[in-house]
């Protein structure tokens, strides 16, 4: 999935970007689909799963937080 998503540009200022617009659409994409619909909901999801997430979507950072 994560290939599809790497294919889709991201006009952002690259001295700005901390986290890799398909790893930031694969998160997205895993809460929704678990019922998340509130981005409190969906940072909480990617703090819980962040395992998960990096055995199976390969992310290694740390998933993106409220600043």
């Amino acid at each position: 999935m994560q290939r599809y998503f790497a294919i889709i540009e991201a006009p952002r200022h690259q001295g700005y970007v901390k986290h890799k617009l398909c790893d930031i659409l694969s998160i997205v994409m895993c809460a929704v689909l678990c019922g998340m619909d509130e981005l409190c909901d969906i940072m909480a999801y990617a703090q819980n799963k962040a395992d998960f997430l990096r055995t199976n979507f390969g992310i290694e950072r740390s998933p993106p937080s409220q600043p």
